[in-house]
């Protein structure tokens, strides 16, 4: 039988979308307890995250309105070994917090180096601890708040979107009845 005689066959059989048709669809809409579960610890663990993130951009909101903004330059590229053995530069900044003048080293380090003797970046320097000092720039300042937005909010529709799914196709099943 060829291709075509088959198409014919299939479309020569009476097909409806009655409610015999749902109820042989009705183990493709089953939703086990272990589902439920996983799916919930997914939705709450988005929750969690989303909330740490909101925690995180509240305190680095905090640190740059009540710290010091400063101007840096960079002095130097100081070089180091990450685990896979690849040589890294990160920038050293020097700043001057009160009559004091201070350095800095970036702990995130690049190849090639993103930063260049001589440039200039705003730092914001807490008033308590003149050793806590943040780089402002767009990652430097909310990088962990990103990272953990970035997380959780697919965490979030997947698990969400789980339990509406659930909710929607029971009540397509029970109005299918």
């Amino acid at each position: 039988m060829n291709g075509k005689a088959k198409v014919n066959l299939w479309f020569s059989k009476r097909r409806s979308f009655t409610k015999p048709h749902f109820i042989n669809c009705k183990h493709l809409f089953t939703f086990t307890k272990l589902n439920v579960m996983w799916y919930g610890i997914i939705l709450i663990a988005g929750i969690l995250l989303l909330g740490i993130g909101a925690l995180c951009f509240k305190k680095t909101l905090y640190r740059i309105k009540n710290g010091s903004l400063v101007s840096g330059t960079v002095v130097e590229l100081e070089s180091y070994q990450d685990r896979k053995k690849d040589v890294l530069y990160r920038p050293v900044f020097a700043y001057k917090a009160g009559y004091a003048e201070r350095t800095f080293v970036y702990n995130v380090g690049s190849k090639p180096p993103a930063w260049k003797v001589g440039e200039k970046a705003n730092l914001v320097i807490d008033p308590n601890n003149a050793e806590k000092v943040m780089v402002l720039t767009y990652f430097g300042a909310f990088g962990w708040t990103l990272v953990l937005v970035a997380v959780a909010l697919p965490m979030i529709v997947i698990g969400a979107g789980y339990f509406w799914a659930r909710n929607f196709f029971q009540q397509l099943l029970a109005a299918s009845w």
